[in-house]
């Protein structure tokens, strides 16, 4: 189960959430977070700073995701893919 700390600095706002295989992924966009957690527990598996992070969508290896500034990229890696 997903612990409260993991949620700490979202600043009690969710941008997005997407389910990808055995995995879950919120953004907070105020908090500049990136969350992920595995379906089955809601166990924390991965967090990542990034400025204004909101849009996020299933992709073959994970998830990609999209800032205010109009950058796309993969959580992954961190690569950006795309800037518009």
């Amino acid at each position: 189960m997903a612990k409260a700390e993991a949620f700490k600095g979202m600043q009690a706002y969710v941008g997005s959430v997407a389910a990808h295989r055995r995995s879950i992924a919120i953004t907070s966009p105020r908090g500049g977070i990136f969350l992920e957690f595995d379906a089955r527990d809601l166990a924390l598996t991965h967090r990542m700073h990034m400025r204004d992070v909101c849009g996020v969508a299933p992709e073959r290896d994970g998830f990609v995701c999209t800032d205010g500034t109009g950058r796309v990229f993969g959580t992954s890696t961190g690569a950006v893919t795309a800037s518009h």
